[in-house]
């Protein structure tokens, strides 16, 4: 059975997606990168202040989603998991700035192909 991860860009936003067939069963995950200094949906959509959280509840598939940020993924690959983080950054336009984590998503190997993504904290 394959593993499905797919690695995806260029949106200038960043998500975590779960992956179903046409039957409703979980085939991988996907991972979003935002962009480094670009701006996202957010910027244009600026009178909605959740438009993450709306955009991930009208979703089934979307465990999470972010229009804002910048910054970039760091995604782990083993042969037992992946794991993405999602790293933000406070100010694209000034040399000095902080670096948060926005969120981290797991995923395991299983029997038939991948786990459903599970958020860490902390």
């Amino acid at each position: 059975n394959a593993t499905l991860v797919t690695l995806t860009g260029d949106t200038h936003t960043a998500w975590a997606n779960q992956l179903f067939d046409k039957d409703g069963e979980q085939r991988g995950v996907e991972f979003g990168c935002t962009a480094v200094t670009s701006p996202g949906l957010g910027a244009i959509v600026k009178e909605v202040d959740d438009l993450g959280e709306q955009f991930s509840n009208a979703n089934e598939e979307v465990e999470w989603y972010d229009p804002n940020g910048n910054g970039w993924t760091l995604v782990t690959l083993t042969k037992e998991s992946v794991a993405a983080r999602y790293n933000k950054v406070s100010d694209v336009t000034q040399p000095d700035y902080t670096a948060t984590i926005a969120a981290t998503f797991t995923a395991n190997r299983t029997e038939t192909g991948v786990s459903k993504l599970e958020k860490q904290t902390g």
